[in-house]
Order: structure tokens, then sequence, then C-alpha cells
């Protein structure tokens, strides 16, 4: 078959009826042995393509954990680092407070808090946010490792998030090791004041943070 043969056909030849790629006096029409060839490569093939899904998929949620992870602790260590000039005050202004902590806290109406002790609900927010992230990251840690092996066939030490399991995964032993050493005792906590509710998504929202 030619281009120019193919161009100068016409319409009742039998090309038309008996489709030329898939004549049926072929092999691939006529042989079984061919036929089953065939759809194992398409099989191998199909497999190859949800593998490559899976490694997208497997790259992208790591890659999530480990980037939601760093910008809540930039956020925390941000917070944390504003140094107020001696003799500010709770009872400073909103707007002598405002030159000092920049875009760090959420425009969110706190009624009279100041803006001293909204950095602290906002620091006490992001603290159980990045406490609920990590747990939710050293949960994924062992399929996470285990899919890796099986999609990559190696870890490179130069992946984020092997790295920061590793470190979590210190912390968090050593935080156990602690916490079975200390005897807590049995405290009535006092209710605090009545107010308004604030929800923890609704700050994160305020500052440019997914909810997780």
């Amino acid at each position: 078959m030619t281009y120019h043969n193919f161009i100068n056909m016409s319409l009742d030849d039998p090309f038309w009826q008996d489709v030329y790629l898939y004549n049926s006096r072929e092999p691939w029409a006529c042989s079984s042995d061919v036929r089953a060839g065939i759809q194992a490569m398409l099989t191998v093939q199909r497999a190859d393509e949800e593998l490559s899904f899976l490694r997208d998929g497997l790259s992208t949620a790591l890659l999530w954990a480990v980037d939601l992870h760093k910008s809540i602790k930039d956020k925390i260590e941000a917070i944390d680092a504003v140094e107020l000039p001696e003799g500010a005050n709770k009872n400073d202004s909103d707007d002598e407070m405002e030159g000092w902590w920049g875009n760090l806290l959420p425009l969110i109406d706190l009624g009279e808090c100041s803006d001293a002790v909204k950095a602290q609900l906002v620091l006490n927010v992001l603290h159980e946010k990045l406490t609920k992230h990590e747990t939710i990251m050293l949960g994924w840690a062992a399929d996470a490792k285990a899919m890796w092996l099986d999609l990559y066939g190696k870890i490179l030490p130069t992946r984020e998030w092997f790295n920061l399991i590793t470190t979590l995964s210190s912390e968090a032993s050593h935080t156990i090791f602690l916490e079975a050493r200390v005897v807590k005792p049995n405290e009535d906590i006092a209710a605090g004041e009545e107010g308004d509710e604030v929800e923890a998504s609704e700050l994160l929202a305020l500052m440019g943070m997914h909810q997780i």
C-alpha cells in the first residue's frame, strides 16, 4: 500500500469493507498465538502505564506532606521569632501592633483580644495541627516505604520525605521515653472564660494554609 494507491482508491474498494490493518486473513486475526501475544503486549503496556500513575501519585502525596509540614513549621518559627519592642504590651493599639506582627496573624475578629494573645492562639492551633500532621506522616511511613521500594527499587538519600520521617521517628521515640518517666498528677482543669469558639480551620484558611 502506497500513498499514491491510497488516494486513488475507489469507495467500493474491498479495503473499506475489510480494513487493511485488521484484515481477517492476516496472522493477527486468524492465529490464536499471535492474538494472545498481542493481548499480552497490550496488557504489559497498560500495566506500565498504571505503574507510572502510581509513581506520580506516591511522589505527589509525599511531596504534599513534606511541603505542608514545612509550611506549618515556618509559620510557627516566624511568629516565635517576633521580638516586640521594649515596653510593648497587650494594651497597645492594633495599629501599633500591626507594624510588629506584619502579616503573620490572620485577619480574624477576636473581640477585645490583643494581637499578642491572638499570636498565642494561632501558635496553639499550629502546634496542634503540626502534631496531627506528623502523626499522619508516621502512620504512612511503613506503607510509603514499601510502595517506594516496589515502584522505584531503592530509596534515594536526597528524598526529603524519608529524611523527615527518620527525624520524626527519632523525636517520637524520645518523647515516648520521656513521657514514660514522668508521673502526671491528677488535676482538675478549670474551665476558661466563656467566649465565641474559633475554628482551627478558619485560622489556617486565613493564613493561607490547607486544612489537614
